[in-house]
C-alpha cells in the first residue's frame, strides 16, 4: 500500500513518454539486458537534463497485444517542460550515435554503455529493424551500427590520477557505491565510485563543494565522466559564485 500511495503521488508527463518496442521474439537473458539498458538510458538522460532539481520516476506499462515496455516520466511537481527535454535528448543522442561515434563528445560513458547493448541485442536480424525506440510521433530504429559506434567511443578513453572539483548532489548504493560531483560551470557531471571508507564523509558532504582525487577516466572527447575516488575534501563552507558572479568578476577585471 506504501507503494501504491507513492505512485499516487507523482505527476505523470505523457508528453515524455518513450516506448521500447520490439518487433520478435527474444530470449529472456537478451529481454533483461535490453530492459536494464533502456531504464539506464533514460535514467542518465534524466539526471543530465534536471541538473539537481527534483528526480524524474518512470512509470511502466506493457502495450497490450505486443512487446512493447512504454516509460512516462512522472514528478512530484508539474516540470513538463523539463519531460519534453528528456525525450528530446534520447532522440537526438540515439540518433546522433547511430551515424557517428564523433556525437560521443555530449554522452556520458555510463549512457555509451547503454546505449552499446541496445545494440547488441538490436543486431542484424533479417535486415530488419526488430527493436525501435517510439517517443511521440518519431520511431528510432536501433541497429548494431549504434553497438559499433559507442564500442569504439568508449574504446578511445584514457585514464590518469588527478582531482575533480565539483557540488556532490547524488549518491546511489545500487550497482556499487557511487555519487554524482556536478560542476556549475561546464554543466557537466562526473560519476565517483567511492571505497567503504570514504561513504560516510560523502553523505555529509552532501551539497557542499568538494575535491575528488583518484584514477579520472576520460571520454572519447576528453571530458572526465568516472573517477576511482581515493581521497575527498571539502572545499569550503561559502556559497558557490553562479556563472553570472563569474563574468562580473572577468568583466570588471577586464
Amino acid at each position: 500500500m506504501k507503494h501504491e500511495a507513492h505512485l499516487d503521488a507523482l505527476t505523470r508527463h505523457p508528453d515524455g513518454r518513450v516506448t521500447l518496442h520490439l518487433r520478435r521474439e527474444i530470449a529472456s537473458e537478451e529481454f533483461r539486458r535490453c530492459v536494464e539498458a533502456f531504464f539506464g538510458l533514460l535514467e542518465e538522460v534524466a539526471r543530465s537534463v534536471r541538473r539537481g532539481q527534483e528526480e524524474v520516476k518512470w512509470i511502466v506499462t506493457v502495450k497490450e497485444g505486443s512487446i512493447g515496455l512504454v516509460a512516462t516520466p512522472a514528478t512530484l511537481g508539474s516540470s513538463k517542460t523539463r519531460a519534453k527535454q528528456i525525450r528530446s535528448r534520447v532522440a537526438r543522442t540515439v540518433n546522433a550515435m547511430s551515424r557517428s561515434p564523433r556525437a560521443a563528445a555530449t554522452v556520458s560513458h555510463k549512457a555509451l554503455e547503454y546505449l552499446r547493448e541496445l545494440g547488441k541485442v538490436a543486431g542484424p536480424k533479417n535486415g530488419k529493424a526488430d527493436l525501435q525506440l517510439k517517443l511521440g510521433g518519431e520511431t528510432i530504429p536501433l541497429s548494431d551500427r549504434l553497438e559499433q559506434n559507442a564500442a569504439r567511443a568508449i574504446g578511445g578513453r584514457r585514464s590518469e590520477h588527478g582531482a575533480v572539483e565539483g557540488v556532490l548532489e547524488t549518491i546511489s548504493v545500487h550497482g556499487g557505491n557511487w555519487f554524482i560531483v556536478y560542476d556549475r560551470l561546464t554543466d557537466r557531471g562526473t560519476k565517483c565510485i567511492i571505497p567503504l571508507e570514504l561513504q560516510v564523509l560523502a553523505k555529509a558532504s552532501l551539497g557542499k563543494r568538494v575535491a575528488v582525487e583518484g584514477r579520472i577516466g576520460y571520454d572519447a572527447a576528453g571530458h572526465p565522466d568516472k573517477v576511482e575516488a581515493a581521497a575527498l575534501r571539502v572545499l569550503g563552507e561559502g556559497p558557490i559564485p553562479s556563472f553570472e558572479d563569474v563574468k562580473g568578476i572577468l568583466g570588471k577585471a577586464e
